[in-house]
C-alpha cells in the first residue's frame, strides 16, 4: 500500500483550523440535542421544504429508480409537523432527504445536534472478486488518522491488519448491510449506495446523517479473515468514538428576523456564481478521517485539485493525471488550473504512450472547470452538456428575477419554453467558445479511471469524456459513478435571496440544499440523464489485497490500463506532431516510440512587430498541416505518409501593429482531420525600439501619445479593455467594467542601469476577491514578478515600487475580472512614471562601500539574502548588471573575477534587510 504523495504542493489551499473534542459516544449522543422550535417554526420549516420540492428536478428519477415520490413524502411530514417534537421533526426530515439518495439534496440539522460526529477506526476498499455486482468483497484499506480513535480500539484493534477481508459488520454481510441501510446512506444506485452505506460505519457527520443509527449503540463488531480464500475468521469489537466540533457549538446561530432585507449586490453575486456549483457536501471532512491508499506515488501541484505521476509497464509509459476535485484553492481560477493541466501534458507527459485521468474519490465542484478539460483530448470542438429545470411557478419567479438582473442563458431559455412541458428546453452553463480556448493538446489514447465516489462535476467530466469520444475507454473501480446529475443551490444563499416572497430565513441558522437543474447528456448518450444512473464503466478494475498491503511500485489496476491503452494506440495508428513558435516551443503529443522533445508550457508566444510570424513544425504520420487565421488558410505543408519526422515551417503574417491573433493549426492524415489546436500570438515591439532609460533618468508616461505603451486585450473586446479617457488609462469607460475582462497595458523599457523604480497613482473599484488589478514585471528568461494584485472598493495606490533588474523589461498593468458581478468605477490609472537612480545614489536598503578590485575578491554572504553585485571599469560608473553581475541568494562564500570590472558595488533588495556582506577580502 502506498500512501505517499510525493513533493509538497506548489499552490496550497486556504486552511481553516477548527477545534474538536473527543468523548464517550453515548455521552455525546445525549448532549446532541435540538434547539426548541415553536409550533409556527416547525410548520414554517416543513412548508419551506415543500416549496423547494416543487422545483426538485430529480423527482421523476427517484420514482423510476426507487419507487419513491418526494411530494407525498414531504407533504406527510408537513401535515404532522405541528404535533411533532423537535427531535421527531428534524429526524423525519433528515431521513426523508437521505432516502432520496441524492447528495445534492440535503437537510442540514441545526446546532447543537449538527456539531457531533460518530467516528470508527477502520475504512474499507472494495477489492477484486469474481462478481463485483452480486458478490462484492471489501478489505481493510486504512486506519483512522486520529490517534484518539486508534488508541480507543486498544488491543482488539491491533489484531487487524491492512488487507484483511471484511466478512460482516454487526453481524451483517456487505449485501445485507446495503439492504438494511441504503435508505440512510444517501448514495445513488447499487455502487454509490454500497459505498455510502460503508461510510456510515467510518465517519458520520450529524449535520446530514443520524448521529446514532441504532438506539444505544456504543461499539462496532467486525468479523474479518486474513485472505479472501480463507475459511477462518476472527471477531473484533471496538468502541465508537464521539467527536464534537467546539467552534460549531460556540457559534450556533440564533434566529434571524424574517423581515431582514438581503443586499442586492450579494443576491447578484450568488445568483451568478453559485449556480455553477456541483459539489458533494461535507466530503472533505470525512475523507480526511482516513489516509486513502494510493496505488502509485503522486506529485501534487495544486492542493486538493491536481497531482500527477508516470507509470511504466512492460515498456509502456503511462501518464497519470489525478484530479482530486474541481474546486481550486483561493486565488486560482479555472483558466490557470486548465493551463497547469496543459503544462503537464506538454512537459511531464510529452513522451508518454498513453494517459489516464484518475478521478477516484473526486467529490465534484465547478462545472466550468469540468467542461474545460475535454477540449485538450478532443479533435474538433467540445460541446457542453445541457441542463433543464422543471416548469413550475417558483421557477418562473426565479427566471423573472434573473431577467431583472440582466438575464442569463437559463432565464432566457426558460421563458421561451412551453409551459405545457414538464421540463424547460435545454440551456448551457458554458458556451462552446468558453470551453474551447486551447484546443487539442494530447493525441495519444486517453482513459478515465473513476469510482462510485466520483460525484457531481466528476460525473459530468466522466460523461463528457465518454460521450464526446475524448476518452477511448472508461475504467471504474465500480460499475457506475456516484450519479449526481444536477447543479445545486442553497435555501439560505440562493432561494431566500432571489425569491424572498416565497422563501424566508430558516430558524437557528439552518440550511437546505437542492438539486435544482438537471444535466442531460449529448453525443453517444444523447438524451440520457446522469442522476441515479451514473456513467457506466466499460470495464471494472478493482485492486487486489496485495495492492492494499504491499510496499511496492506495482499496481494491477495501472498495469491493465497501460496494457489496454497501448493496444488501442497501436491499433488506431497514433500520431505525433508538435509546433514551435519562433520563441516558444509547443508540443502536441501522440504515440511515437522513443521520441523525446522538450517544451515550454506557455500557450501564447510573442512575435516582433514587422517580423514574419513563423511556426517551426515537426510531425509524424501527418500528411498535411494548415495554418489558419481569421478563417483564411495562410500556409499549407504536405508530406508523404511515413513513420519518421517531417520538418517544416508554417508562415503566418507580419504584423504592422500591436495586438493578439488566434492562429489555428490543423493536421490531416490523408483527408481526415486529426488535429485542431490554437496558438495565441502577441505582437510586441523589437527590443531595439524599447524606451531607453539610463542612470538618473525619469520618464512620465504620456498615455495619449507614448509609443512604448501598448494594450493587449486577448479575448476581450477593445472597448471593454484599457482605454484612454481624459488623459488617464481606464478599464472600459471609467464608469464601470464588463464581465470577464482580461486586458493588459504593457510598457517596454531598456533599463541600462540599476536602481529602477516605478511610481503609480491609481484608484481601484472592483469586486473584492474576484476582479484583480495587478502590476507585473516580465523579463525574458526569468520568472514573472508580481508586485501587487488588488481587488476591492475605493482602494488608492500611490507609491513607488523598486524593480531590482536591468536590461529589456516589460512592465504590465493588467486587469482580470471573472464572468459575473462588476462594480462601478473600475480601474483608473492617473499617472505612471519610471525612474532610474543616479549612479552612486543609495537605494532603499543601502549600498555597500564602493570597492576597487586589485585581484579576485572573495565575498562572504552571511544571511542568505538576495544581493546583487555590479561592476564598472570606472569608479563613477556606469555599473553594469546584465552580463557582468552575479546574484548571491544563498549563504556562502563567492569569488568575483577581476576581469569583469575594476570596481564593485553591492545592493540588497528592498525590505530584505539581509544584504550583509561581511567581508571583502582581496
Amino acid at each position: 500500500m502506498l500512501v505517499k504523495f510525493g513533493t509538497a504542493a506548489l499552490l496550497a489551499s486556504t486552511v481553516f483550523t477548527q477545534n474538536f473534542s473527543w468523548g464517550d459516544f453515548q455521552t455525546f449522543v445525549k448532549d446532541a440535542t435540538f434547539p426548541a422550535y415553536t409550533t409556527e417554526q416547525k410548520v414554517f420549516v416543513a412548508d419551506q421544504v415543500n416549496k423547494l420540492m416543487s422545483v426538485y428536478v430529480n423527482r421523476d428519477s427517484k420514482i423510476e429508480n426507487y419507487s419513491l415520490d418526494s411530494n407525498p413524502l414531504f407533504q406527510g411530514i408537513r401535515d404532522r409537523a405541528a404535533n411533532m417534537t423537535d427531535a421527531e421533526l428534524h429526524s423525519s426530515l433528515q431521513k426523508a432527504f437521505l432516502s432520496l439518495r441524492d447528495f445534492h439534496t440535503n437537510y442540514y440539522t441545526p446546532a447543537p445536534y449538527s456539531c457531533y460526529r460518530a467516528v470508527y477506526p477502520l475504512t474499507f476498499e472494495l477489492i477484486h472478486s469474481d462478481d463485483p455486482v452480486k458478490n462484492p468483497v471489501a478489505a481493510v484499506s486504512a486506519f483512522s488518522t486520529f490517534p484518539e480513535v486508534v488508541e480507543l480500539g486498544g488491543a482488539e484493534l491491533k489484531k487487524v491488519k491492512l488487507g484483511h477481508v471484511l466478512v460482516s459488520i454487526n453481524g451483517l454481510s456487505l449485501t445485507e448491510l446495503y439492504e438494511k441501510y441504503k435508505h440512510l446512506g444517501g448514495g445513488a444506485n447499487l455502487f454509490g449506495g454500497l459505498k455510502s452505506v460503508l461510510s456510515l460505519f467510518e465517519y458520520r457527520n450529524a449535520i446530514m446523517f443520524p448521529l446514532e443509527i441504532e438506539a444505544g449503540e456504543t461499539h462496532v463488531t467486525y468479523v474479518l479473515k486474513e485472505r479472501p480464500d480463507s475459511t477462518r475468521t476472527y471477531s473484533v469489537t471496538v468502541p465508537i468514538a464521539g467527536r464534537r466540533n467546539d467552534d460549531c457549538l460556540a457559534n450556533a446561530p440564533k434566529l434571524k428576523k424574517k423581515d431582514e432585507v438581503p443586499d442586492f449586490k450579494e443576491i447578484e453575486r450568488l445568483f451568478k456564481k453559485k449556480q455553477v456549483d456541483m459539489s458533494f457536501p461535507l466530503y472533505k471532512e470525512a475523507r480526511d478521517a482516513f489516509e486513502a491508499p494510493m496505488d502509485i506515488i503522486y506529485t501534487p501541484i495544486l492542493a486538493d485539485t491536481l497531482q500527477w505521476a508516470r507509470y511504466e509497464f512492460l515498456g509502456t509509459k503511462l501518464g497519470v493525471l489525478r484530479i482530486d476535485g474541481f474546486v481550486p484553492p483561493d486565488g486560482v481560477d479555472t483558466d490557470t488550473t486548465i493551463g497547469m493541466i496543459r503544462s503537464l501534458l506538454v512537459n511531464e507527459f510529452k513522451d508518454t504512450d498513453a494517459l489516464v485521468i484518475d478521478l477516484r474519490r473526486n467529490g465534484g465542484g465547478s462545472i466550468l472547470m469540468a467542461d474545460a478539460i475535454p477540449q485538450l483530448f478532443l479533435n474538433g470542438e467540445y460541446h457542453p452538456q445541457g441542463a433543464r429545470a422543471l416548469m413550475a411557478p417558483i421557477n418562473s419567479g426565479i427566471a423573472d428575477a434573473y431577467l431583472a438582473m440582466g438575464g442569463d442563458a437559463f432565464s432566457v431559455t426558460y421563458n421561451q419554453s412551453s409551459p405545457a412541458n414538464k421540463y424547460s428546453d435545454l440551456f448551457y452553463f458554458d458556451t462552446v467558445a468558453e470551453v474551447n480556448k486551447l484546443g487539442r493538446v494530447y493525441l495519444k489514447p486517453v482513459a478515465v479511471l473513476n469510482d462510485a465516489n466520483c460525484y457531481s462535476a466528476c460525473d459530468l467530466l466522466s460523461a463528457s469524456m465518454q460521450d464526446s469520444g475524448a476518452a477511448s475507454i472508461i475504467f471504474g473501480h465500480d460499475g457506475k459513478t456516484g450519479a449526481g446529475g444536477a447543479n445545486v443551490v442553497e435555501h439560505k444563499d440562493f432561494f431566500s435571496k432571489i425569491l424572498p416572497s416565497e422563501f424566508q430565513t430558516l430558524p437557528h441558522g439552518q440550511d437546505i440544499r437542492l438539486g435544482w437543474r438537471q444535466l442531460v447528456r449529448n453525443g453517444k448518450n444523447e438524451g440520457k440523464i446522469i442522476e441515479d444512473v451514473g456513467i457506466d464503466a466499460d470495464r471494472i478494475l478493482r485492486p487486489t489485497v496485495r495492492e492494499l498491503t504491499a510496499e511496492n511500485d506495482r499496481s494491477a489496476v495501472f498495469d491493465t490500463i497501460a496494457h489496454e491503452l497501448r493496444a488501442i494506440g497501436e491499433k488506431d495508428g497514433s500520431i505525433l506532431t508538435y509546433c514551435k513558435k519562433k520563441f516558444l516551443l509547443f508540443i502536441h503529443n501522440s504515440y511515437f516510440p522513443k521520441k523525446k522533445v522538450n517544451a515550454e508550457p506557455q500557450v501564447s508566444g510573442n512575435a516582433e512587430i514587422g517580423a514574419s510570424t513563423k511556426f517551426d513544425c515537426t510531425s509524424a504520420y501527418i500528411t498535411k498541416l494548415e495554418l489558419v487565421l481569421d478563417g483564411k488558410v495562410l500556409d499549407t505543408k504536405t508530406f508523404r505518409k511515413k513513420r519518421f519526422n517531417s520538418v517544416s515551417v508554417l508562415n503566418g503574417k507580419a504584423a504592422t501593429a500591436p495586438g493578439t491573433d488566434k492562429y489555428t493549426i490543423v493536421g490531416y492524415v490523408d483527408d481526415k482531420e486529426v488535429l485542431r489546436t490554437y496558438r495565441y500570438i502577441r505582437y510586441t515591439p523589437a527590443k531595439s525600439s524599447y524606451l531607453n532609460l539610463n542612470a538618473g533618468e525619469t520618464t512620465q508616461w504620456d498615455f495619449s501619445t507614448d509609443k512604448y505603451a501598448l494594450v493587449y486585450n486577448s479575448l476581450t473586446e477593445s472597448s471593454n479593455g484599457w482605454n484612454l479617457n481624459n488623459g488617464k488609462f481606464v478599464i472600459g469607460n471609467g464608469a464601470g467594467y464588463a464581465d470577464g475582462v482580461n486586458s493588459a497595458v504593457s510598457f517596454f523599457v531598456n533599463v541600462n542601469a540599476p536602481g529602477l523604480s516605478v511610481k503609480l497613482d491609481a484608484l481601484v473599484n472592483s469586486e473584492k476577491d474576484y476582479d484583480f488589478f495587478s502590476l507585473t514585471l516580465k523579463q525574458e528568461g526569468k520568472d514573472d514578478v508580481v508586485y501587487f494584485s488588488k481587488s476591492g472598493l475605493a482602494l488608492t495606490i500611490n507609491e513607488s515600487f523598486p524593480l531590482e533588474t536591468t536590461g529589456p523589461v516589460e512592465l504590465v498593468l493588467s486587469f482580470k475580472a471573472d464572468g459575473a458581478v462588476t462594480e462601478a468605477g473600475g480601474i483608473v490609472v492617473n499617472s505612471l512614471s519610471l525612474e532610474v537612480a543616479p549612479c552612486g545614489a543609495s537605494d532603499s536598503v543601502g549600498e555597500r562601500s564602493l570597492i576597487e578590485l586589485n585581484s579576485d575578491l572573495e565575498v562572504a554572504v552571511s544571511k542568505g539574502a538576495d544581493v546583487s553585485i555590479y561592476y564598472s571599469e570606472n569608479a563613477a560608473g556606469p555599473f553594469k548588471s546584465k552580463v557582468a553581475s552575479e546574484t548571491f541568494n544563498k549563504i556562502g562564500d563567492y569569488t568575483i573575477a577581476t576581469k569583469l570590472g575594476k570596481y564593485v558595488r553591492a545592493i540588497g533588495l528592498k525590505n530584505s534587510r539581509l544584504p550583509e556582506i561581511s567581508t571583502f577580502n582581496s
